[in-house]
């Protein structure tokens, strides 16, 4: 299944929403109190990427998809949208033989947490209707 560029866009904002989240503190350390003061983080105003809003339920969400991959299929995304670097560094990273493979294997990841998305959706969608009926 190969996505769209615009399925691929909206994977990309679900990971890096996450990683806000993840590497923030999010998972288990609740934050403040009171979920206004989460939004922003005032300690670093000079970093563009602080005053981003995390989507909290969004990225838990995320994070029960990507602890429900495979180890592999979960890296290949975190080195792919987070870090930085050559594809062949990237390819390494991975433990990729080369850079296609390391290809095929972002593009499998990608298709794989897209599809656990939508099925999360799917049956959130579907449990509402079926308490409405």
């Amino acid at each position: 299944m190969t996505l769209t560029k615009e399925q691929k866009r909206e994977v990309a904002r679900r990971i890096e929403n996450w990683a806000r989240w993840y590497w923030g503190g999010g998972r288990g350390s609740g934050g403040s109190p009171f979920p206004a003061y989460n939004l922003v983080n005032v300690l670093s105003p000079r970093e563009s990427s602080h005053s981003i809003p995390i989507m909290i339920g969004e990225a838990e969400d995320t994070d029960r998809i990507m602890r429900g991959m495979e180890s592999k299929l979960y890296k290949a995304l975190i080195v792919h949208y987070l870090s930085s670097g050559t594809p062949k560094s990237r390819a390494r990273r991975c433990r990729c033989n080369n850079v296609r493979m390391y290809n095929r294997r972002v593009l499998h990841a990608e298709a794989v947490f897209h599809r656990f998305c939508y099925r999360h959706q799917h049956q959130e969608s579907t449990k509402e209707i079926g308490i409405l009926t």
